[in-house]
């Protein structure tokens, strides 16, 4: 068992890295018995037991099947049935890695993993003051499935997170490390580098905002010991200033904002007496968005704005991640990987990379198919209704190790919400991946998939560099008069990131004595996508259509 990494350790940290699925669902009025749903050897490929936690009582404030929340926090205040996966926080735990990336399609639940990581993690204080862990919202959910309610006293779920069977490990690493979370992703429809920093200088300052209270519990403890020298009474109170001034987004831009995060990991280290995780989700938002050269009609200059952002994101690492002995992990989401061979061009020692293809814990991203019926059970869906919808969702192969398939959890619960099987995805798709899909020599392509065809490609990562997405922006504005083999390798990857090809085996190719990756269509949603696609694409201009 891995010790946990006090400040004082000079040795490797604590393993730790993403993927905590912790996918709720939230429903009122239905009620089940259930507490414990066992999975078999087939689907597993080793025998696991997850639980479906019911709330008692159950919550009356809404009385509707709610899609999907961010804040996990906030999810538990209002679901009345959670599906526990908390056994995976402990393979997490003990991977030796101290930078962990990985990447899934959206809405398959990543963010909403890291706030599920967090709980579990993160300590709490009152007035200033650490909190006796007992006393922790994290501890008393995990360990006694209890969790307050906004509008009433504590409620219970039946039921309890397996995770707190581990004893050992639950008391070593439960409540213990301080975690500074960053989105990416509020930089969205931002094309100027100032906007960019003015946005993230917000994010920033709301995290800090949140640490107010160590004026009290940290630097004003240092300021008034007796035994503090003048110079660090004085550092003391010049690191609060810049704390505040931070938190109150005061004068910030790009060369200040770039070491704030480092800055606020090393006082909350110092103020927990341990080592901190850093989870950033949706970096490559940014970096994707930067290299869309069609969005840059009205900018004059858009590679000088890839360039600043670049220049950010490598001095960020650098500063906060790469030689930051404060920090225990670093946890990196999202949904391409793109340009994180770049960026952490030096780390690669450090750091384990999951993907759509490469994923050894893909039962714990998405609902398995015996997970999805008892939910659809739970939700009053009819016995041929759940059969018509593992038919039509079922499919997604995250690990190329194993014969498991998952369903998205967007599916299931619209599915319970609306008692109908359709195409839930068809106002979520990215409209430079329809564009994609519409380019004339895309089209045999998906028209081999529509039919249910495997097709061969050769790579077996699905991870981007820079160059590769060079390349999607060249298809994509018709830069490329004729797309070869290896152009139909590269969209076919990009469309495995964002969930509409998966994993479907291998195949040796004798004349270069290699294993190719075979893909195909994950399921008939993705299908019937694909033909509304094409059938768009038939009757009008794709720019038009889809621009």
């Amino acid at each position: 068992m891995a010790r946990i990494p006090h400040l004082g350790q000079t040795s490797t940290p604590t393993p730790l890295w993403f993927s905590v699925l912790f996918l709720s669902l939230i429903l009122s009025g239905a009620r089940c018995d259930c507490d414990l749903v066992t999975v078999d050897n087939d689907e597993f490929n080793e025998t696991r037991t997850m639980v479906i936690m019911e709330r008692t009582p159950h919550n009356d404030y809404e009385k509707y099947f709610i899609p999907f929340m961010r804040d996990f926090e906030a999810f538990l205040c209002y679901t009345n049935y959670v599906v526990d996966k908390s056994l995976l926080i402990e393979k997490i735990m003990e991977r030796p890695e101290d930078i962990i990336v990985i990447s899934a399609p959206m809405i398959f639940g990543k963010t909403l993993n890291l706030g599920m990581m967090r709980l579990f993690l993160e300590p709490q204080t009152y007035d200033g003051v650490r909190r006796i862990r007992e006393q922790n919202i994290g501890y008393r959910f995990f360990k006694r499935g209890q969790y307050p309610h906004p509008t009433a006293d504590e409620h219970r779920f039946s039921g309890r997170p397996l995770i707190r069977d581990h004893k050992e490990f639950f008391n070593q690493h439960q409540g213990m490390y301080p975690v500074v979370y960053l989105n990416f992703k509020y930089t969205q429809f931002l094309y100027n580098f100032t906007q960019i920093i003015d946005k993230l200088s917000i994010q920033i300052g709301e995290i800090f905002q949140d640490y107010f209270y160590m004026r009290q519990g940290y630097f004003s403890r240092i300021i008034n010991r007796a035994n503090s020298t003048q110079e660090m009474k004085d550092k003391a109170l010049a690191d609060w200033r810049r704390f505040k001034a931070i938190g109150d987004i005061d004068g910030q831009n790009a060369t200040t904002l770039v070491g704030s995060i480092a800055f606020l990991i090393e006082t909350l280290a110092k103020f927990f007496d341990h080592k901190a995780v850093l989870m950033i989700d949706e970096m490559d938002y940014l970096v994707n968005m930067v290299k869309e050269d069609w969005v840059y009609d009205d900018i004059p200059y858009p590679w000088e704005l890839e360039t600043q952002v670049m220049d950010f994101l490598s001095e960020f690492i650098d500063i906060t991640i790469r030689n930051n002995k404060y920090l225990a992990k670093t946890i990196v989401v999202g949904e391409t990987q793109s340009c994180i061979t770049e960026l952490f061009a030096d780390l690669a020692g450090r750091m384990k990379r999951y993907d759509a293809v490469n994923n050894d814990f893909a039962e714990f991203f998405g609902f398995t198919k015996t997970v999805a019926k008892k939910l659809m059970q739970i939700g009053n869906v009819s016995d041929d209704l759940a059969a018509q919808a593992l038919d039509w969702y079922d499919g997604y192969r995250f690990n190329r190790k194993s014969t498991q398939t998952v369903l998205c959890p967007w599916d299931i619960i619209r599915l319970i919400e609306t008692k109908t099987v359709k195409n839930f995805w068809e106002n979520d798709l990215d409209i430079r991946l329809r564009t994609l899909m519409a380019l004339d020599g895309v089209r045999p392509v998906i028209e081999r998939l529509i039919k249910g065809e495997t097709i061969p490609v050769a790579w077996d990562t699905v991870r981007f560099s820079a160059k590769e997405f060079v390349r999607l922006e060249a298809l994509v504005s018709k830069k490329v008069v004729h797309p070869g083999v290896t152009d139909m390798d590269l969209v076919l990857k990009r469309l495995c990131a964002a969930g509409y090809v998966t994993f479907a085996g291998t195949q040796y190719d004798a004349d270069f004595k290699r294993n190719l990756t075979l893909v195909a269509a994950p399921n008939k949603e993705v299908i019937n996508e694909f033909k509304t696609i094409l059938d768009v694409h038939s009757k009008e201009n794709p720019y038009t259509v889809f621009r």
